[in-house]
């Protein structure tokens, strides 16, 4: 008896074990199944994200689960991630070749030239001028687009631009500025003059005083001024453009050989020709022509090249040809004055200006040969017995012949 009641519960004990076990094998498959659909969607929604983010509806399956990548059947193949990286890096060249110097330079050349016709190698000129950290004087007859040049070339740079028409009567807090009291705060105001810009035209600067034409000289060779006591910087770059006329003298000024030798470089515009002058009249280029000019440049850019020019080689033998013209005009019979130190400084800057214009980084006698006239035809004075005529067309005469007298390297 006591053994047929042990068989029993033995029966119903293993019968509650099978029904346990076939309890938990259903919540195992329900918890799976559970487990499986939370699965799919997040690998269904990461294939959602990742369609959207790459392109042509391409899945970046870096950003898939394992198993999704594992059974993902595309009827065409993805980028992988070298041909991205090598994507990126013709992008990225692209936009070095973009803005190399000589690219750089060209465009603003262009872009200068399509208001100021006829001129390019006054355009290239002033280019060096801007890019050596110097300043342009220009020494022309009024009508023949000096102030168009200065508006163009700071509208194609991206820069600031301000204009001083001077006069007899011109001050020089005209130019830099001045402190005003301002009854609101009972203090006195600095009010910024014209040569808080990045660009200036100082036109007709001989028309004003030797005092007015100090205070805009020393800002240049600066690049700050005084008022009362405090120094205000200028903007960087701060490049001025002076204008003179010299066929009308009465009531001007003329700048000493001093103050002529701060300027970098000068250069005569003159007429243009029969054609381009045609074209000029065609077109009815006006001075509302340069203030629509879309910049090519900017003036960080402008920074970089002036940075550029200074890391431009320059061999020994190059330098020693340099040294050998800057004398050869000190002791010439026909000039009472030759080229300063100072312009020989000027000349080497405006051969490293003209060789990173030409896409290169070491100098060679021919970017000094091109650069040397417009760099030196203002700093020399002619003997007082010497036949002029036109003393600009006999300066260019006597420096042409000293070039061709002195022997440079080859």
């Amino acid at each position: 008896m006591s053994r047929a009641v042990s068989d029993t519960v033995r029966q119903r004990l293993r019968s509650s074990d099978i029904d346990s076990i076939g309890r938990k094998s259903h919540i195992e498959k329900s918890l799976y199944s559970a487990h499986r659909t939370s699965q799919c969607a997040i690998e269904k929604k990461a294939m959602r994200r990742a369609d959207e983010d790459w392109p042509h509806g391409c899945p970046r399956e870096s950003l898939l689960p394992r198993r999704a990548v594992e059974h993902t059947h595309r009827p065409h193949a993805c980028p992988t991630a070298e041909a991205s990286n090598q994507t990126d890096m013709k992008r990225d060249n692209s936009k070095e070749s973009t803005d190399r110097p000589e690219i750089v330079a060209a465009r603003l050349s262009q872009c200068i030239c399509d208001v100021l016709i006829g001129k390019e190698e006054q355009v290239r000129m002033v280019l060096i001028g801007l890019l050596a950290r110097g300043h342009v004087l220009i020494e022309d007859i009024p009508g023949v687009g000096k102030t168009l040049l200065a508006l163009a070339t700071s509208r194609c740079m991206g820069a600031r631009f301000r204009r001083i028409q001077f006069t007899s009567d011109t001050l020089p807090s005209d130019v830099i500025g001045v402190r005003v009291y301002d009854p609101k705060t009972a203090d006195f105001e600095f009010k910024e003059g014209p040569v808080f810009t990045e660009v200036l035209l100082a036109d007709e600067i001989n028309r004003t005083s030797p005092r007015t034409q100090s205070a805009l000289l020393e800002a240049m060779a600066e690049g700050k001024v005084s008022v009362d006591g405090t120094t205000y910087s200028l903007a960087n770059p701060f490049f001025v453009l002076a204008t003179m006329n010299p066929v009308e003298r009465f009531g001007s000024f003329d700048l000493p050989e001093s103050q002529l030798d701060r300027f970098l470089i000068s250069i005569r515009l003159g007429y243009p020709d029969r054609k381009h002058e045609l074209e000029v009249l065609e077109r009815d280029m006006e001075y509302v022509h340069a203030e629509q000019i879309t910049p090519v440049a900017d003036v960080e850019t402008i920074r970089r090249l002036r940075q550029a020019v200074q890391d431009v080689k320059i061999e020994a033998s190059i330098m020693e040809y340099l040294l050998d013209l800057v004398r050869a005009t000190r002791d010439h019979s026909q000039l009472n004055l030759g080229i300063s130190s100072r312009g020989g400084l000027h000349l080497k800057r405006a051969m490293q200006a003209n060789a990173l214009i030409e896409g290169r980084d070491y100098a060679i006698p021919g970017d000094l040969r091109r650069v040397f006239l417009p760099v030196a035809t203002h700093r020399i004075l002619l003997a007082s017995g010497t036949m002029s005529g036109n003393s600009r067309e006999r300066k260019e005469e006597i420096l042409t012949a000293i070039l061709r007298s002195v022997e440079g390297p080859v």
